[in-house]
This record gives C-alpha cells, structure tokens and sequence, in this order.
C-alpha cells in the first residue's frame, strides 16, 4: 500500500466491486487503487501476488472450475495431463455425463518448466 500512497494515489482496502454481467454480483478487491482528486479507482490489485517489479498484481486470478459450477456444469473435473489413466478416466466419466461436462486439465509448461520430472506434478 505504500507504494500506491508514493504515486499520490489513496489505497482502499476490501473494496465491493459491482459485477453485473459477471457469475456473481459483486467482488472485492483486495487494494483499489483511488485517485484522490477525481475519487475514481484507477486499479484493482490482489494483496499477496507481485510482478516481478515487486508491485501488486492488477488482476485477479480465474478459477475455471468454479466458474463451471456456477454455470450449471452438472459434471466438473480437474486433472493432470501427466497422468494418463487419471485424464482417461476423466474423459469417460464426462462423456458418459447426462448434461454439460467441463475438464480442467493441467499441463506443464514446456518452455519454462522443461525437465524430466515435469510430467510428475503440478
């Protein structure tokens, strides 16, 4: 909050943020960012999570499984790509699902985490 308060701005803790076209109707940010002259947010940061820079992250992470749920997704599964029975048996139970199915599968990032023990876990 100290660096948001350098820049001149006001920083809001737990801030309630509308979302009306989203699955939930509102949020709350973590840390807004305030102009203190026009009392408008200029960003919405997630406490914990920095940029490289050191500085808070602006957006906040997806959980696509919970947005599945909350979608009406009568099936929803999360697996690893590196275990094959896992996602095999996945695939079988979603395709033998009576309604909408979603999978999450994981994979290993290949150009940044390229090692033989990739395969193993996320």
């Amino acid at each position: 909050m100290a660096d948001i308060e350098k820049r001149g701005n006001r920083a809001v803790p737990e801030m309630k943020v509308n979302t009306p076209d989203g699955f939930k109707k509102y949020r709350f940010a973590d840390v807004a960012e305030v102009d203190p002259k026009t009392n408008k947010v200029k960003k919405y940061h997630q406490v914990g999570k920095k940029t490289k820079k050191g500085n808070p992250v602006a957006l906040e992470s997806i959980d696509l499984c919970e947005m599945a749920i909350q979608g009406g997704a009568g099936f929803v599964a999360r697996g690893f790509s590196g275990d094959r029975k896992q996602v095999v048996e996945m695939l079988k139970a979603a395709f033998s699902h009576t309604g909408l199915s979603f999978l999450d599968i994981i994979s290993p990032c290949v150009s940044f985490n390229n090692v033989p023990t990739s395969t193993k876990s996320y």
